[in-house]
């Protein structure tokens, strides 16, 4: 408890508390997470030997436990743990997404029409004047003399070409300009 006497603050313990003979040194802070955390990364306690020690089982694919936590977590959105036992869950690469929205086990590749940056799990739309093709990184931009008015276009084919009366100089774009006069 807490004491304040004459202006200053103290602390009184217990007699027993007090008179306590103390081991030193104190465990350190590796031996106190160990009391804590019996487990290596990756597993969990699942028992006790006659021996009492601890039984430790690997987290399964698509789950993780890193040293702080007391069970297995699934791998967020866009992360995927392969291998069971695993202490943290990796990013999707660019071009895949996880196959699942949590606990996924591994990246699957983007589907056409689509991006997929590192680390997603739903694919975003090819963008206006682009066409994405599977396993791309990064749009493609229509030619010069197309258009692409919609998102998700999957194939250079979905680039239309400018209607009679309108062009287009530049790549990438989502609509054509009128030809000028004359």
């Amino acid at each position: 408890t807490t004491q304040i006497l004459n202006g200053s603050v103290g602390v009184v313990a217990p007699v027993e508390v007090a008179t306590m003979n103390l081991d030193y040194p104190m465990p350190t802070w590796a031996e106190k997470a160990l009391l804590l955390y019996p487990c290596p990364q990756g597993t969990v306690e699942d028992g006790f030997a006659p021996d009492g020690s601890v039984f430790c089982s690997a987290c399964d694919a698509g789950r993780y436990r890193d040293s702080f936590a007391l069970s297995c977590s699934p791998c967020g959105p866009g992360r995927f743990a392969d291998n069971p036992g695993s202490a943290v869950c990796q990013k999707c690469p660019p071009t895949t997404r996880s196959a699942d929205q949590s606990a996924s086990r591994s990246c699957i590749q983007c589907p056409a029409g689509t991006l997929c940056p590192s680390g997603t799990s739903m694919p975003l739309p090819c963008p206006l004047g682009h066409f994405c093709l599977a396993g791309n990184e990064l749009p493609t931009p229509c030619a010069n003399g197309t258009k692409r008015s919609e998102t998700g276009g999957s194939a250079p084919q979905d680039c239309a070409p400018c209607e009679p009366g309108s062009y287009n100089a530049l790549v990438g774009r989502s609509e054509c300009s009128p030809c000028p006069a004359g």
